[in-house]
């Protein structure tokens, strides 16, 4: 996707968390609000999503058993295929130096925030 297409009429976020009742809780939740849902557990599984599908969130946890979340922001955002696509990282800790991400939330964040947030970031690219 580049910067310069509008969002799908359906919105599409792929929540990645290696914790199944969280992942679970978001996907419903958006699920619910209108919003496409994909689920990935580890940085891999997000990281090889994106590439086959149009995605335009990115819900990430920090902490993953195969790496760290931020990690994977920042890959998304220096692929020219993926870095257009808005990124939330979830973490229990603040946010460090360099953090790719386009929002980052501490936890425990609940589902409304997240949604207000995926949101704010779809409207910013309408």
């Amino acid at each position: 996707m580049s910067g310069h297409e509008p969002p799908h009429p359906t919105p599409v976020v792929l929540v990645v968390d290696d914790h199944a009742d969280t992942r679970e809780m978001y996907a419903t939740f958006l699920g619910a609000m209108g919003i496409e849902t994909l689920q990935a557990t580890t940085c891999a599984e997000a990281l090889a999503t994106m590439p086959s599908r149009a995605i335009d969130v990115v819900v990430l946890d920090r902490r993953l058993p195969d790496g760290d979340g931020a990690d994977v922001a920042r890959a998304l955002k220096a692929d020219a295929r993926t870095h257009a696509v808005a990124v939330i990282v979830l973490s229990g800790q603040p946010a460090g130096d360099g953090s790719a991400a386009d929002v980052y939330l501490l936890k425990p964040v609940i589902p409304d925030t997240l949604y207000d947030e995926i949101q704010r970031l779809l409207a910013g690219r309408r």
